[in-house]
């Protein structure tokens, strides 16, 4: 180990590239984002890029995201690369263990029930998260899901590669 850095506190979360910040989930908590509000640093876990608080499609209007603590690669099992078979896009298709799927069933749950009684809401959304960005925001169509989710979004099949080498990188650090 390096001795860079231990006169410091230990940080909260661990130290970027260590890994365990790479794939994040997040759930729609009210409250524009704002950087100069600690609640909402907290919410976040500090994991945010300005530059996409102005898309809707990210950051709902009046909503942030607050990060599952749990939904992190700690849970993650296997990742691997899929292409959508309704739109033909890139999908990047996560495995959770044991612990990741029982969180991953109560988010989508929640965030489903929500989705039948306001199909339109931001409650009705998760954000999968690549380091500090939102790669994609879905509506959770279907509540209970298990230990596999699909993840899909505007990225384009090299953008894909990269996300599943990044998080197979993170899970072959454990």
């Amino acid at each position: 180990g390096s001795a860079a850095g231990s006169a410091t506190p230990a940080p909260t979360s661990p130290p970027p590239g260590s890994g365990q910040d790479v794939f994040h989930v997040g759930i729609a908590t009210r409250g524009a984002p704002n950087p100069a509000d600690p609640t909402f640093i907290r919410d976040q876990d500090g994991l945010f890029d300005p530059g996409q608080f102005s898309n809707p499609q990210l950051y709902p209007s009046s909503y942030h995201w607050r990060i599952d603590p749990t939904l992190t690669v700690r849970h993650v099992t296997h990742v691997m690369l899929a292409t959508n078979p309704n739109t033909r896009q890139p999908a990047i298709v996560i495995t959770f263990d044991a612990t990741g799927a029982a969180e991953w069933s109560l988010v989508t749950t929640r965030a489903y029930n929500e989705y039948v009684s306001a199909p339109t809401s931001p409650g009705a959304q998760v954000a999968f998260f690549i380091g500090k960005e939102v790669v994609s925001a879905p509506y959770v169509v279907g509540g209970g899901q298990s230990n596999e989710t699909e993840i899909t979004g505007s990225f384009t099949q090299a953008q894909a590669e990269q996300i599943v080498s990044t998080i197979s990188a993170a899970i072959g650090q454990r």
